[in-house]
């Protein structure tokens, strides 16, 4: 009845494929925010597509280090169709992609005419009925809980839903604990928020050494390079889960994307103008503005000359070109900075036929020409972070490596949509003593349902605990692991470089080597696994024959 435009008419998150008999037309798509993947390639003629590169490999598909652009993405192995986008192929052998759904933004110079009580209203009434929908289920389902505002918030919603019709009803809640872990182990605050519900509370305790044990299969199921360990105790965590007789859990990915939830946004939002505050809450910004210039003064941080705030340590990097690009933002510099390994990993030979790594501008340019132009701080991070690692890494393929299916309240599109209106100064806010609170309107929207503690929290991001001893586990992994041998065998990376990291973590322990070391590692895992031709350079403009 619908055609093609049936996916508009779709809610939720799905891959799929399709074929029209009467048109003799295969079509596959995927939803709004990529949550699930899809990939597809080509091999003897043939269109495959798969929710797993892995699955190609049985139609005689041979994986290879993207030649073109091998040092802008750090080496790819597959193709995925775009999140909200579908692809279609008719007998004869044309082949299109194209999207279906974009988010939009409102002109922000227009004055915001609804109260902030009707605002927080709509946000707590989508976001109810988004949680509503998604727990419909005829097998076992929980959530996961961190000791954030966004999972807090899924366990108290749930809970009352639950309640409607049984009184005593309790939600399953899984939680990670790191023993030992200090700052980084949130089992405490989020035991007391499964006692403020009344959920049933699961916690899956973790060491170093089962997020080393686990960190091979975990990539090979990513097929995906990490920088850190926080996805292998997503992947345990599913794991426990689904020994636990669950098959469908709740998460919170998705909120700090549309609610301003993430540090690096805060640099937009107070570079960005915006003539719907008001004269007392641009005063607020504008203070809040000078004590960040105040405190980088104190550390001596310079700030660039095209910024007013400093990039340095909101960022990590600056690319002027791919910022231009983007409007000024630099969300997408912050998510570059986190993973690009540097030209110094590359052999020369490499570069001479790729140019220097520049993942700040990769990530720009992979938006298309009309996204770029308005483009917003939120649209790149969830464009790029949140469709390729949070939804895909963090999310589907730890939770499907154990038959698990992942819902994302927060990732219902009528929400996003509703949310992404919203008026920038009601999702970063001054409280009553000049501290910038993110997420503001998603907190009094859930205030009744999760605990003071929880409301009043800054945010503190998931994270596995830094690597205290070099020796341990997961430097024993980089000692057996990461060898000439291996190093070699990928074809485009410097074994002398990353010897020199191997020393310089060995003898200080610094993370930033470790992340490096860990994407490197990734590599080697993912071409043993797939059997990865090694990479032979060619001349950039060089055309396959």
């Amino acid at each position: 009845m619908y055609g093609l435009s049936f996916l508009y008419h779709l809610r939720g998150e799905f891959a799929l494929c399709l074929w029209d008999e009467r048109r003799k037309l295969f079509g596959a798509a995927r939803d709004r925010f990529g949550i699930k993947p899809l990939y597809y390639t080509y091999s003897e003629g043939r269109l495959l597509l798969a929710s797993e590169t892995k699955a190609f490999k049985a139609f005689g598909w041979v994986p290879e280090w993207d030649k073109a652009e091998v040092s802008y993405t750090e080496a790819t192995i597959d193709v995925q169709l775009p999140a909200a986008s579908y692809l279609t192929c008719t007998l004869g052998g044309n082949i299109t992609v194209q999207p279906y759904w974009d988010a939009d933004y409102p002109d922000k110079n227009v004055p915001e005419t609804r109260s902030k009580e009707e605002m927080i209203q709509g946000v707590h009434d989508r976001l109810v009925e988004s949680i509503r929908l998604r727990m419909h289920a005829e097998v076992p389902l929980a959530i996961y809980l961190s000791g954030g505002i966004d999972s807090a918030a899924i366990a108290g919603i749930s809970t009352s839903i639950l309640r409607e019709t049984d009184p005593t009803a309790k939600i399953h809640a899984f939680t990670i604990e790191f023993p030992g872990g200090g700052s980084f182990d949130e089992s405490a605050i989020a035991r007391r928020m499964a006692t403020h519900v009344g959920a049933h509370f699961h916690p899956v305790p973790l060491s170093e050494q089962e997020l080393a044990d686990n960190f091979e299969d975990a990539i090979y199921h990513f097929e995906h390079p990490m920088p850190d360990l926080n996805a292998v105790g997503k992947f345990l965590l599913s794991k426990a889960a689904r020994h636990s007789g669950f098959k469908v859990v709740l998460t919170g990915e998705g909120s700090d994307e549309h609610f301003a939830g993430y540090s690096f946004f805060l640099a937009d939002a107070l570079r960005e103008t915006d003539s719907t505050l008001s004269e007392r809450d641009r005063a607020e910004l504008l203070a809040c503005d000078k004590r960040i210039a105040k405190l980088e003064a104190i550390e001596g941080i310079a700030s660039p000359a095209q910024d007013e705030v400093s990039m340095a340590k909101i960022s990590g990097c600056d690319s002027q070109a791919a910022r231009t690009m983007l409007n000024g933002i630099s969300t997408h510099c912050a998510l570059a900075a986190s993973a690009q390994l540097s030209e110094f990993f590359f052999e020369k030979r490499v570069l001479e036929g790729t140019g220097k790594p520049d993942a700040a501008f990769a990530l720009a340019g992979g938006l298309n020409g009309i996204a770029r132009a308005k483009a917003a701080s939120k649209y790149a991070e969830s464009r790029t972070f949140l469709s390729n690692v949070l939804c895909n890494v963090l999310g589907d393929r730890s939770e499907m490596a154990h038959s698990i299916e992942g819902r994302t309240p927060f990732l219902d599109h009528l929400l996003c949509e509703y949310v992404n209106g919203i008026p920038p100064y009601l999702k970063i806010r001054p409280d009553a003593h000049g501290n910038i609170v993110e997420k503001w309107i998603l907190r009094e929207a859930v205030k009744p349902y999760i605990s003071e503690e929880l409301y009043a929290r800054r945010k503190h991001p998931y994270l596995a605990p830094p690597v205290k001893d070099t020796t341990g586990p997961l430097g024993q992994l980089f000692t057996t692991r990461l060898t000439r041998k291996t190093v070699e065998k990928l074809g485009w990376a410097s074994w002398e470089a990353v010897e020199k990291l191997k020393r310089d973590f060995d003898n200080t322990g610094d993370m930033s080597s470790a992340r490096n070391l860990m994407v490197v590692l990734s590599f080697v895992v993912l071409c043993e696994r797939f059997d990865v031709k090694p990479y032979k350079p060619r001349h950039r403009y060089e055309v396959d024959r």
